[in-house]
């Protein structure tokens, strides 16, 4: 974990998988560790999750370092997903149109 004031995570690895677990608020002023964080995850594995369910907010950034990490994972033959967004990070990255790019979609209920 490290000691970021407005942001933490961690990671776990699995064989082949890595969790990025994300908390706080995460703006430019963090974007460079996250996209290092993003870029070792999807070079140690053939899987990247990361999880934003604590989350609270995330600036334009941070939308940028996501799209280009799964732009690169899937560019070189790798999965990379986002789980779990809270409320108003899943509004921002509905609003921009990016979150069917990185989430798993959900079933429709007829």
């Amino acid at each position: 974990m490290n000691t970021r004031s407005t942001w933490q995570y961690r990671i776990r690895a699995d064989a082949g998988h890595r969790i990025v677990a994300l908390s706080g608020e995460i703006d430019m002023t963090g974007v460079g560790r996250l996209q290092e964080l993003l870029h070792e995850a999807i070079d140690s594995a053939e899987a990247v999750t990361v999880d934003l369910v604590d989350v609270g907010f995330i600036d334009s950034t941070v939308i940028s370092a996501l799209v280009a990490a799964h732009n690169t994972a899937k560019r070189i033959g790798r999965r990379f997903t986002v789980i779990n967004p809270a409320p108003p990070v899943r509004r921002v990255l509905q609003i921009t149109g990016v979150l069917d790019n990185l989430t798993i979609p959900h079933p429709r209920r007829p």
